[in-house]
């Protein structure tokens, strides 16, 4: 987190995540070939770790079906 603060304009996320429109202007303060490959790898790492976020809901999200259904099967639920 520290080199997203360092390095990107925060305020785009803002705008991002609550007026679904970007109105400040996107930077990247260090275009060094080694700040480039570091931010290549911590996307990819981001992207990984929400990738094992969404299967593990949805296979979390199965078993509560599951469980549910055979709640309602036993226990004639509506």
């Amino acid at each position: 987190m520290p080199f997203a603060i360092k390095n990107f304009n925060s305020e785009v996320v803002f705008d991002t995540y609550f007026l679904h429109h970007i109105s400040h202007e996107l930077y990247y303060t260090d275009r060094s070939k080694q700040s480039t490959r570091q931010t290549i790898n911590y996307i990819v790492v981001v992207k990984i770790e929400r990738l094992r976020s969404m299967t593990e809901y949805a296979r979390q999200m199965k078993t509560a079906e599951d469980v549910l259904a055979e709640l309602h099967k036993e226990y004639d639920l509506e």
